[in-house]
């Protein structure tokens, strides 16, 4: 897992994997040095409700591409922002296309003419923070995509998500039924719920008690601590993901922890 993690990681800050099945490639750190990192604009959606009385402001990052295809929207992980993605926009802005893997092992590409990057609730991009006045679900996130892409005017979308990122995609491919989407893409999605809704294959049977117990603690450490002690945060999100047992790595630089975490709308 902490492998997969890493090599993940790498592939997010190199650009993935441009050009459709003949051209297939991974930028390599040499190369993605010298690649200008491309210049986003960003902008705000002001009036996205979260209640019958209340709204929110919602930051996204977006990049016009070459394509005349879909849009890409990219769901960044936990505590990011629209920049998770600035690697990846650097290689589409050079040639706007980006496969993605089909259930048969091959490729389908698109020529895509833009890239959206919505900031979550819990970002550190701008997005206002949740209000508390309830738990919030991934509907509220997905909410904040739908804002972006309807003040791009979008309704021709493939959704790219990373961990929570990608649990958000799923419900905003779901829910958005005026919104034509194309496929999901998923790296790494961590929607817990699964652990207690799908059975698991007969050789990890007897692992689900321990998976579940496990995810469980980790959720409900984020919900508490994530306000109040940002270093705290960094802690236990790394520990958890990179396995280094007892916070051998740093803590994130300061400011870079969120001020209200997402974890709520992970609960099951």
């Amino acid at each position: 897992e902490v492998v997969r993690k890493h090599k993940t990681m790498r592939m997010l800050r190199r650009g993935l994997i441009v050009g459709g099945p003949s051209r297939r490639r991974r930028l390599s750190a040499r190369t993605a040095s010298k690649v200008t990192p491309p210049a986003w604009r960003v902008a705000t959606t002001s009036d996205v409700r979260v209640d019958a009385r209340r709204t929110v402001s919602a930051t996204y990052g977006v990049l016009d591409l070459p394509g005349d295809g879909p849009a890409l929207i990219a769901l960044h992980c936990s505590g990011a922002s629209h920049t998770q993605w600035t690697a990846l926009g650097a290689a589409l802005q050079r040639q706007s296309t980006l496969g993605s893997p089909n259930t048969d092992g091959s490729f389908s590409s698109y020529y895509y003419s833009k890239l959206i990057a919505p900031n979550m609730f819990g970002s550190s991009g701008g997005t206002d923070s949740w209000p508390r006045h309830r738990p919030q679900t991934l509907d509220d996130q997905a909410a904040l995509v739908r804002a972006a892409a309807a003040r791009e005017e979008v309704d021709d979308v493939v959704v790219l998500g990373h961990s929570h990122g990608g649990s958000v995609a799923l419900r905003f491919a779901a829910a958005s039924v005026h919104i034509h989407t194309r496929r999901v893409v998923l790296v790494e999605p961590n929607c817990f719920p699964v652990l207690l809704t799908t059975p698991p294959p007969p050789e990890a049977a007897a692992l689900r008690p321990h998976a579940v117990a496990e995810a469980m603690r980790f959720l409900h450490a984020m919900q508490s601590i994530g306000v109040a002690d940002r270093d705290a945060w960094g802690r236990e999100f790394y520990d958890f993901w990179f396995c280094s047992a007892g916070g051998v790595l740093a803590a994130p630089r300061e400011g870079t922890a969120p001020a209200h975490v997402p974890w709520d709308a992970l609960a099951p």
